[in-house]
């Protein structure tokens, strides 16, 4: 019997026995090679004509932190093998549940037996701390007394998923409620459930979401957002601001689900800007431009067949103005060859 440590990898053994000669010299006679994949840290216990893998540990949907252990005869031989763990740091204490598979003297000897080994810390009732680095034993006996032993060093993972969540604004198109849908990241194997989920109908105002994400390893992390659903009729300020003055630009900005128009003249006719979003930067020494924000109707009207030029003149600050089709927003009256504001 030998017993040794190696790192993880796939080995061959050249197994040789040295022969005492009557003239007082050794003779090696080699023995057959045996293959040997680890996959872990591992103590091995070579057996003649027995043999054990051990799957690499991993967690598992409904059987926890799962191994298997495969048991081989050449001959066989096989009555018993068994899978345990335990703890490193309280090789006392059995964790988990184990399996075996006992034969003798019931059983009839086979040429294989499996068996599987499943960790849950949760039921041990024991500190993370004792599942961080454990160790993981298969025994497989014979019905010629012959005993071999795999044993491999396996850490449990107690990182939590990483989960990601960020606040959510929509608008409401019926004045009551929206259907808003999110999708907070986390990793591909990891379960996600958010209360109320994705998908659900959303009052106007203001409600709390929180998601629960929940890895194999029963590892689990909460984030909280909030879904915001505006009101289509309620007022949205369009803010202006001169934010330089050499050459002067303007700073527009508001906070709702709207879509920036523009026009030279301030009843119209209003043209969507075209990928406006809050802030947005425009400079301000040109001629007449006039803003508003369209909060629904027909936001995108048609772009004018041919630029016109208007001559610069003055103009009162704009009321909140109404759109024909629906659209309702608060108009900004600048006067750009001025550089005035309202």
């Amino acid at each position: 019997m030998i017993t040794f440590l190696v790192p993880e990898g796939s080995y061959t053994l050249k197994p040789a026995i040295s022969v005492p000669d009557e003239g007082g010299g050794y003779s090696d006679v080699q023995l057959p090679s045996v293959e040997v994949a680890v996959t872990a840290r591992e103590r091995y216990c070579v057996e003649e004509c027995l043999s054990i893998v051990l799957s690499r540990p991993s967690c598992t949907t409904n059987f926890g932190f799962l191994t298997f252990a495969d048991a081989y005869s050449c001959d066989s031989t096989l009555t018993n093998l068994s899978l345990t763990t335990t703890s490193v740091d309280l090789p006392g204490v059995r964790l988990g549940y184990s399996d075996s598979r006992i034969l003798e003297p019931i059983g009839i000897p086979l040429s294989t037996l499996r068996t599987a080994h499943g960790l849950f810390p949760e039921f041990d009732g024991l500190t993370p701390d004792y599942y961080r680095n454990l160790v993981i034993t298969a025994v497989a006996k014979d019905t010629r007394g012959r005993v071999a032993t795999r044993q491999i060093f396996a850490h449990y993972d107690f990182t939590p998923p990483v989960l990601n969540c960020t606040n959510l604004t929509a608008s409401s198109e019926n004045g009551v409620d929206a259907v808003v849908t999110f999708a907070p990241l986390v990793s591909a194997d990891d379960i996600l459930v958010c209360t109320p989920p994705s998908g659900s109908t959303f009052p106007i105002g203001v409600t709390p979401v929180t998601c629960v994400a929940r890895d194999l390893c029963r590892n689990t992390n909460t984030c909280a957002f909030n879904v915001t659903v505006l009101d289509p009729n309620a007022a949205c300020e369009l803010r202006i601001a001169l934010t330089q003055v050499s050459p002067p630009e303007v700073t527009l900005t508001w906070d709702c689900a709207a879509t920036l128009q523009t026009s030279v003249n301030a009843d119209g006719p209003w043209y969507p800007v075209v990928g406006a979003t809050s802030p947005y930067v425009t400079p301000a020494d040109g001629l007449h431009q006039f803003f508003r924000l369209c909060l629904s109707g027909d936001c995108d009207g048609p772009p004018p067949s041919a630029p016109t030029v208007y001559e610069p003149f003055d103009h009162p600050p704009a009321a909140p103005l109404a759109n024909p089709d629906g659209g309702f927003g608060f108009a900004g009256a600048l006067n750009l060859g001025r550089n005035t504001f309202p």
